[in-house]
C-alpha cells in the first residue's frame, strides 16, 4: 500500500492586469481571486460585444477533468495499477498505454486485452475493477505531490457560472463518483450541477448527447449542436467534439503537443485558460462557416 505523502498544494496571486507566462508552471489560483470587479469587467465586455450583435446566443459549456482543468499527478494510473497488479496479476508493463481523452472503462479494456484477457472476463470485471480503483483513489489522491489546478480555471469557472447565457457541464472520461473525488479537493464541483461520464458509456463520442439531455431536464433548454462547446487537451476531446458537431476549445495544459492538438484541427487553440475574456469570447463566437483553420493562441 502506497504511503501517504503530504499534498503540496501551490497558490499564487493573479492581479486583473497581471500577464502569464506560456511555459509557467500550472499552479493553483486560490478562488478569492476570481473577485467581483474581475467579473464585472469580464462580463461588461462580453455584454458590449452582444450589443453590437457579435454574441448572442446560449452557450453549454462542457469541461473536461484530467490536464484540462486539474493535474492529479497520476493518481488514477497509480490506482488502477495497484487494483489491477494485485487483484488480477496484471504485469505493470501493460498499463503505459496513453490514457489522455479515454473513458474508464475503455482505458481498463485496453490494459486487460494487452495482457492477454480473454473478452468475456474483461466485460465481467470492469465493474468489480472500477469498484476496487475508486476504493484506493482517494488514497493517491492525498499521496500526490502535484495535485494542482492549471492557471485561468477558477476565475474562467467564476466567470461562465455569472453570465447570463452560459451553462456550466462536465464531459470525462472519469466514471461519476471518480470525476466527483479529484474536484472536490479544489472545492470545484459546485460548478457542475450536471455531467457525462465514463460510466455512462465506454465510447466517449456518446458524451455530448447524455450531456445535452441531461440539460434539458436541468435547465428546460434544449441546445443545438453548434450551441454546444466542449473544451479538452486531448485529440480525444477534439474528436469528441467534431463527432457532435459542437465547438471545441483545446487547451495545450496535457500531454498532448501543441503539434498534435493543432493537427486535430480544433475551432480554438490556447496555451492555457488563463486569458479569460479571450476564451470567453472563443466560447461566445459562432461556429466558424469553414471546417479548416483553427484559431491559435500561442501566448
Amino acid at each position: 500500500m502506497a504511503s501517504a505523502r503530504p499534498c503540496l498544494i501551490m497558490a499564487r496571486s493573479l492581479r486583473p492586469d497581471a500577464t502569464e507566462s506560456p511555459t509557467a508552471m500550472p499552479t493553483t489560483i486560490a478562488p478569492a481571486t476570481a473577485k467581483p470587479r474581475v467579473l464585472r469587467f469580464l462580463l461588461a465586455k462580453t455584454r458590449e460585444s452582444a450589443r453590437k450583435g457579435v454574441h448572442n446566443v446560449q452557450r453549454l459549456v462542457l469541461f473536461d477533468i484530467d490536464e484540462t482543468m486539474i493535474s492529479s499527478d497520476g493518481a488514477g494510473r497509480r490506482a488502477i495499477s495497484r487494483v489491477l497488479n494485485e487483484h488480477y496479476q496484471i504485469d505493470p508493463q501493460h498499463m503505459n498505454i496513453p490514457m489522455s481523452g479515454k473513458t474508464d472503462p475503455q482505458i481498463l479494456t485496453e490494459i486487460m486485452t494487452a495482457s492477454k484477457m480473454p473478452m468475456h472476463e474483461i466485460s465481467d470485471a470492469i465493474p468489480k475493477v472500477i469498484d476496487q480503483y475508486l476504493d484506493l483513489l482517494q488514497e493517491e489522491i492525498v499521496a500526490s505531490q502535484y495535485y494542482i489546478v492549471h492557471d485561468g480555471v477558477y476565475l474562467l469557472l467564476e466567470a461562465i457560472a455569472a453570465h447570463p447565457d452560459m451553462y456550466l457541464g462536465l464531459l470525462t472520461g472519469n466514471v461519476e463518483r471518480g470525476a466527483r473525488m479529484k474536484l472536490d479537493h479544489f472545492d470545484l464541483n459546485k460548478h457542475f450541477e450536471l455531467g457525462a461520464y465514463g460510466s455512462d458509456s465506454a465510447n466517449r463520442l456518446d458524451l455530448p448527447a447524455v450531456a445535452v439531455e441531461r440539460a434539458l431536464q436541468l435547465f428546460k433548454i434544449h441546445f443545438q449542436p453548434d450551441e454546444v462547446v466542449i473544451i479538452g487537451d486531448s485529440v480525444n476531446d477534439v474528436l469528441c467534439a467534431k463527432g457532435y458537431s459542437a465547438k471545441c476549445i483545446a487547451v495545450n495544459t496535457g500531454k498532448t503537443s501543441w503539434e498534435e492538438l493543432e493537427r486535430s484541427n480544433p475551432e480554438y487553440l490556447f496555451k492555457s485558460l488563463s486569458n479569460t475574456q479571450k476564451v470567453m469570447d472563443a466560447i461566445l463566437a459562432p461556429m466558424p462557416i469553414s471546417t479548416k483553420g483553427t484559431n491559435k493562441f500561442p501566448n
